[in-house]
């Protein structure tokens, strides 16, 4: 057993932000849709101003996506950090390479 004394807190962060564009990216798929249905209905019962609406929307999710990536990556670092201070009080995670 191999004991994890120390996490690089940029890569935890680099890799958190990654994890979390992805999550991101998947709910961003999934609010695109559903505003597209509702762009669909409303065209076809003549009401436009939902293209507004849906052009907000679409906005909002890429901003979104990245809010998600960058809270992913602060948060990593903070974990990071705080597993490296726990790590060297009371040891860290003890891990079987072989």
């Amino acid at each position: 057993m191999k004991e994890l004394k120390k996490v690089g807190i940029l890569s935890a962060g680099k890799i958190s932000a990654i994890l979390m564009l992805l999550l991101g990216a998947i709910v961003m798929a999934i609010m695109i849709i559903v505003g597209l249905f509702i762009l669909i209905y409303s065209a076809a019962t003549g009401s436009y101003e939902a293209l507004i609406g849906f052009l907000g929307v679409f906005v909002m999710t890429l901003l979104f996506v990245v809010f998600y990536a960058v809270i992913g990556f602060v948060s990593g670092v903070i974990y990071a950090a705080v597993y490296n201070f726990i790590a060297r009080r009371w040891g860290g995670l003890k891990i079987d390479l072989s």
